[in-house]
């Protein structure tokens, strides 16, 4: 007569399959897919002038716009995405994860921000992208123009801000809203860059699909190993006590 435990073992690896296929990381595997799919495509035409007239359509349709206040705002949200805006809201967010004892989740996130710097030298020098001149200038830039280093580090500084927030209750609809409002900032950063008229739109698209690429790959990585550090630890029944270990 068979096993029981033998029967119910292929259900199990069943059930485990499809948890997986049906959580974070099919999650992640479809927007990182997706986000470097398009990022593909996009970096394709823009090689190929695809987009130069309706980037520049659309540069100027910003800059219609201009106006001392509106240029303090650029400004203010350029800032914030500068490296040294990333750089103090990137320490404020890892002394608050310091203090809640979360170490897997610090190396999370200097994994992420480290990964989007790497891929911001290596693709402009790669693509060679020179800056838009529809207008003059608000700032100076000298060096390449694609991906935008601004829009790409700023989405991933507040995405990865959202989706931590999300992940600690996704039941919970205000920190889906405040995840939206982070995103929001992100969109504004790339806005000025636009505004300030340093940035061809594609750059600025270009820079959030690969943070949003590389968000998807890290936290996944986080989840895998929250549950493998999880899994590791031994579970009591009711009854058992700790194991203490001998004197030596």
């Amino acid at each position: 007569m068979a096993d029981p435990e033998l029967q119910k073992t292929p259900t199990k690896k069943r059930n485990k399959i499809l948890q997986v296929m049906s959580g974070y990381y099919a999650i992640a595997l479809v927007v990182g897919g997706g986000a470097i799919f398009i990022f593909a495509w996009l970096a394709e035409e823009v090689m190929d002038s695809d987009f130069t007239k309706l980037s520049t359509q659309i540069l100027l349709a910003i800059h219609s716009h201009t106006s001392p206040v509106h240029t303090q705002i650029a400004f203010f949200f350029t800032n914030i995405g500068s490296v040294a805006g990333v750089v103090v809201c990137s320490a404020v967010f890892i002394f608050y994860l310091w203090r809640s004892k979360k170490p897997i989740l610090i190396y999370t996130y200097c994994v992420t921000l480290a990964g989007s710097a790497f891929f911001v030298f290596v693709l402009k020098l790669a693509f060679h992208q020179i800056r838009p001149h529809v207008f003059v200038p608000l700032v100076a830039e000298t060096n390449f123009s694609f991906p935008s280093g601004h829009a790409l580090m700023s989405f991933t500084f507040w995405g990865f801000l959202g989706w931590y927030l999300v992940s600690l209750n996704h039941r919970q609809l205000w920190r889906w809203l405040l995840a939206v409002v982070f995103l929001g900032i992100a969109g504004s950063v790339a806005l000025s860059r636009l505004y300030l008229g340093v940035h061809w739109p594609t750059d600025v698209l270009a820079g959030a699909l690969i943070a949003t690429f590389w968000i998807s790959v890290c936290t996944a990585g986080y989840e895998w190993t929250k549950r493998r550090t999880n899994s590791s630890k031994p579970t009591l029944t009711k009854g058992d006590t700790p194991a203490t270990p001998k004197p030596a």
